[in-house]
């Protein structure tokens, strides 16, 4: 009898989630409404919406591998004009940009897909795909091998209504043929593959798929967390509203309460036996403040983020930042592992796509290999001792000039070398310079 253990895997629930962490991370924030409506059934319609950029946040926070764009070394590429010529092409579909945006997916979401297709001009785009797009059709729930899988279902958008709204459909990859579920094709008149058998999608995972699944869990934590924060801090507002605003009261009979007229330049005239107040609620929030803080603390001490990032604080120091880095030291090493493989599919994709449209071998396809450095900005601690420990790295030579201009300037090793050359030919312009400068003679005052 077969176990069913991996059929207890929610399908629905999962896309669910997925999609409003999609929402969130686009600050789309939908989903709490219809959190608010499930806490609120009757009410939920008077409760003003606070919106909380966390899943956002978190993502920009913790994705930062590509905030200044990496260096990259197309080794093998031998050619000096097909190098420039494939920099023009990562530059033209801002390889940096998505990726980074799916660096951003896989922070919140654990895993994301990239799928590479050219526009109705033949100009190459990235497409990254929330986990709760990404269906393959596998022979076996053991398959965990994107490539090999020989059908996927992609759910993207179609067409614009007249009205503004966009219509989606399901597009279909094989190794034969792109086209939406309905037979049309997506390239031109053809629904035939043109860089087939390859089949123009990259999947990025943050864990490893378990249980029967393809793709990981996702961090419903971070999906918890946003959603506490946006329904506490709207119910917060409404109780506030319903309980903290003062309210007029009149004791003693003989005067209606419409008649009573307040202000800093009106006098109440009352009868003998009237009283009148303005009564203020106590809605106590600040327990409820103090929950909601906490548990927001707890959530980002297991990401390893100091909660003054978060939080408006000014405590947020360099040395702070330094203490994170290394505690999310593991984390960062398995998205560059994974993110390096990414980048190495995806040219190949590129190289395939440039081929098919043009009909010429234009970019090797193989033998190419994309070694990409990180360059992560980092607030300086101590910038006299940094700027003598990195005298000291190039004299010993544990690191050269050239290294460290590459990586302070986010550039490429040959790039940093020109650079270094320009500095050098300068100072021995100066120093030629001051050299031919006489003294000028001291005049004698009397």
């Amino acid at each position: 009898m077969l176990s069913a253990s991996f059929e207890n895997f929610d399908e629905q629930t999962f896309d669910a989630k997925s999609q409003a962490l999609e929402k969130f991370h686009n600050r789309d924030f939908s989903p709490a409404v219809d959190e608010l409506k499930k806490m609120f059934p009757r009410s939920w319609a008077k409760i003003q919406v606070r919106s909380c950029p966390f899943i956002y946040s978190i993502s920009r926070e913790l994705a930062n591998l590509y905030t200044v764009d990496p260096s990259r070394e197309f080794v093998g590429v031998k050619n000096e004009q097909t190098e420039a010529s494939i920099r023009r092409l990562y530059d033209a579909a801002k390889i940096s940009d998505n990726m980074r945006y799916a660096h951003e997916v896989l922070v919140h979401s654990s895993s994301c897909g990239i799928l590479i297709l050219p526009d109705s001009e033949g100009r190459l785009s990235l497409h990254v795909l929330a986990p709760w797009r990404i269906k393959p059709e596998r022979d076996s729930p053991l398959v965990t091998d994107e490539r090999s899988i020989k059908k996927w279902r992609i759910k993207l958008p179609r067409k614009e209504s007249l009205y503004g709204t966009i219509q989606e459909d399901d597009l279909i990859l094989t190794p034969e043929t792109i086209a939406w579920s309905d037979g049309t094709p997506l390239l031109n008149d053809s629904i035939e593959n043109p860089i087939g058998p390859a089949i123009p999608l990259v999947i990025l995972r943050s864990a490893p798929a378990t249980g029967g699944r393809f793709l990981p869990n996702i961090n419903e934590d971070l999906l918890s967390c946003q959603l506490a924060l946006v329904c506490a801090y709207s119910d917060l507002g409404s109780i506030i509203h319903s309980q903290a605003w003062g309210q007029r009261v009149l004791k003693g009979g003989g005067m209606e309460s419409t008649e009573v007229q307040v202000g800093p330049d009106t006098i109440l005239a009352l009868d003998e036996g009237q009283e009148f107040e303005v009564v203020s609620g106590d809605a106590q929030v600040k327990n409820y403040v103090d929950s909601v803080e906490a548990y927001l603390k707890v959530c980002l001490s297991q990401l390893k983020v100091d909660p003054s990032a978060m939080l408006s604080s000014g405590a947020y120091t360099a040395a702070s930042r330094i203490v994170e880095r290394s505690d999310r030291e593991l984390e960062r090493r398995m998205m560059i592992k994974e993110l390096g493989r990414a980048e190495n599919r995806i040219y190949r994709h590129l190289a395939r796509w440039t081929n098919a449209i043009r009909q010429i071998a234009v970019y090797p396809v193989n033998g190419v290999n994309v070694a990409i450095d990180f360059h992560e900005f980092q607030a300086p601690f101590d910038p006299l001792h940094e700027s003598q420990a990195s005298q000291i790295r190039a004299e010993t030579g544990l690191e050269s000039i050239v290294e460290q201009i590459a990586k302070e300037r986010g550039i490429s090793r040959n790039e940093a070398s020109l650079i270094f050359e320009e500095n050098l030919a300068a100072q021995r312009k100066l120093r030629e310079a001051a050299e031919t400068i006489e003294p000028s003679p001291l005049e004698a005052v009397s």
